[in-house]
């Protein structure tokens, strides 16, 4: 995984740095190893944190989304009013999980 990120550049990837809605430094930032392993370990301990979340959105995922799936979050910090928004899955952002997922590998 390191050594795959080792030989990727801004400009190579600026599309993708585009997609995720990120600037070169914050490119830079992702390709430093010291960085990925912090952001594994604040993974890790995310995961051990929510598991049932976690799990959760892993039972949601396995199957694969499909086009026209709805994904709702709903957003409640102390003392509001609940937030809540959606969005109806595209076969666009199927096409960008993919990718991101290709990446990850």
């Amino acid at each position: 995984f390191l050594i795959f990120f080792k030989f990727i550049n801004f400009k190579e990837y600026g599309i993708l740095c585009i997609l995720l809605n990120i600037n070169e430094k914050e490119w830079r930032l992702l390709m430093n190893p010291g960085s990925i392993i912090k952001l594994m370990n604040a993974r890790n301990k995310f995961q051990n944190n929510h598991p049932k979340f976690v799990a959760f959105l892993n039972r949601c995922f396995a199957g694969g989304l499909r086009e026209g799936t709805v994904i709702e979050i709903t957003v409640t910090n102390p003392g509001e009013q609940p937030i809540t928004s959606n969005i109806k899955v595209q076969q666009s952002d199927l096409e960008l999980l993919s990718e991101l997922k290709d990446i990850s590998k």
